[in-house]
């Protein structure tokens, strides 16, 4: 996150992924839902909205079976602000094309 809070943001998601990596061979989930929903927050800075919404949109899923409130909420407001940015057109197109890649 220190990396992410300069704008380091290649450095930062490095990180992440590595981060990401090992969350996922330890079966946390929690600390998966936030890693990814860094990684969307860290493309939506970078104007990078598919990527943005492909990993939200992850964490989003996971969410629905294990809703924690506060990322819940963090991951609906990712995904706002990507829709605020793209408009609702754009943005349920994007959803779909994205959504084929997470089937």
């Amino acid at each position: 996150m220190i990396r992410y809070n300069k704008g380091e943001y290649e450095p930062a998601l490095e990180l992440y992924n590595q981060s990401l990596e090992i969350a996922r061979k330890l079966g946390d989930q929690l600390t998966v839902v936030l890693i990814l929903n860094n990684i969307a927050s860290l493309h939506v800075s970078k104007g990078e909205y598919e990527q943005a919404l492909f990993h939200a949109l992850q964490a989003h899923k996971i969410l629905e079976r294990f809703a924690i409130p506060s990322e819940l909420q963090k991951s609906h407001d990712i995904l706002g602000s990507i829709e605020g940015k793209l408009g609702s057109e754009a943005y349920q197109r994007l959803v779909k094309k994205v959504e084929g890649k997470l089937s």
